[in-house]
């Protein structure tokens, strides 16, 4: 008998969707740590996209962009050591209301 997480990956790259779901689990984890490590954040910043190795995250304003730039390396950190992504390059900071 197979273990469920070897039959969900085996699906999920069959059907093609493998690469969406590493991308969806990457922004979970972002967000999950973002709101974790600095909830002042929640409504400022958006854990926008993961494509290509770059993880994309908005902010709203100056002030919260200023804040994420000192928890880029952290962050990128935590998700590349503690969660094993080892795909993600980088992360990217954008400014847009």
């Amino acid at each position: 008998m197979e273990h469920i997480g070897t039959l969900i990956r085996r699906t999920l790259a069959r059907r093609g969707l493998a690469g969406e779901a590493q991308a969806g689990l990457i922004t979970h984890h972002a967000r999950e740590w973002l709101a974790g490590t600095c909830p002042s954040l929640r409504d400022c910043a958006e854990v926008h996209t993961f494509k290509d190795g770059i993880l994309v995250i908005r902010a709203r304003h100056s002030a919260a962009a200023q804040e994420l730039l000192a928890l880029r390396e952290p962050l990128l950190a935590y998700l590349r050591n503690d969660c094993q992504h080892g795909d993600l390059q980088s992360v990217r900071l954008i400014r847009s209301p």
